[in-house]
């Protein structure tokens, strides 16, 4: 078990230092070790600005986000006894998306301003909105947990409940402009590269144990990541062997910012920098890892 946590560490030190190396620019490792460890007088200053002001802040939102998100998912699988319970499949992130298109969609239409215009102010009015919606679906969840039986009823009412927020989002949509529409869809793809350099350190700090929480302030910021938090602990359950949730909580957090920190990997290489939305990745690492579980595992719902 102790090589597992080990090479599992290794793994994500290693994705780490390749998301700050490889993009459209390939940088030598010798110059990001100077640059991160060093004064960085050895490395050029194109390479400064981009590990620092880029691929720095962008690999460790992944980093973050990936362990929130798989740790929300290994919560909401414990707390409803449920092996697909996970932020998306619950309606959680559709709560949290919600909220952001209330203030995106919304801004422009009412307000007459732009949300991007608004700096730090916009950014924190997103994660609120964010944390409201998200939290707002979890309790509605919680408290139909109480009152129906079966795995399967409760997964279809989180799926209902996500359907009935898509579908606000769409009414949103069609009376808002076109700007906002557009920021909205762009920010739906979902991306590890909106945190600026400023606000990494606040991301990373902000992704706390509450499951509603963490779900919020990710999908706030980097959009709604999808089968992250459905995935990696079922892959840990695997690969560890164990439903001990003392063996499975720092599993699944280092396992989920390894994938997370792949998914960037793959979404930003040369040639898909900029046009590959994460979302994609997350999608075709994940529905395998679930599907394959369900067939092998015959996992009861019911």
């Amino acid at each position: 078990m102790k090589f597992r946590f080990l090479f599992i560490t290794i793994l994500v030190v290693a994705f780490f230092l390749l998301n700050i190396m490889i993009g459209t620019i390939s940088i030598p490792i010798s110059e990001v070790m100077d640059v991160l460890f060093a004064s960085g007088e050895n490395a050029t200053q194109v390479s400064q600005n981009i590990i620092l002001k880029s691929r720095l802040p962008q690999a460790a939102t992944a980093l973050a986000a990936g362990a929130g998100l798989a740790i929300s998912g290994l919560q909401m699988q414990t707390i409803f006894h449920n092996p697909l319970a996970s932020p998306s499949v619950l309606g959680i992130s559709n709560g949290a998306s919600l909220g952001v298109a209330l203030v995106v969609l919304l801004s422009g239409s009412i307000g007459g301003v732009a949300l991007s215009s608004l700096g730090l102010a916009g950014n924190a009015l997103l994660i609120v909105s964010a944390v409201v919606g998200s939290l707002s679906v979890m309790m509605l969840i919680l408290a139909i947990s109480q009152k129906v039986k079966g795995n399967a009823t409760l997964l279809i009412i989180g799926v209902m409940v996500g359907y009935v927020a898509t579908a606000i989002i769409g009414v949103l949509k069609y009376f808002s402009n076109e700007e906002d529409i557009r920021a909205y869809v762009v920010w739906g793809l979902g991306s590890f590269s909106r945190v600026s350099a400023g606000q990494v350190w606040l991301f990373v700090v902000s992704v706390i144990s509450c499951s509603g929480v963490m779900v919020a302030i990710v999908t706030a910021y980097c959009g709604p990541i999808m089968f992250l938090g459905l995935a990696v602990p079922h892959l840990c359950r695997a690969l560890w062997r164990t439903n001990d949730n003392r063996v499975l909580m720092p599993a699944t957090a280092l396992t989920g910012s390894a994938l997370a920190l792949v998914c960037n990997l793959i979404a930003r290489m040369p040639g898909f920098e900029g046009a590959l939305p994460v979302n994609s990745v997350t999608a075709l690492i994940g529905a395998p890892i679930v599907a394959s579980v369900l067939f092998h595992h015959k996992t009861d719902l019911v």
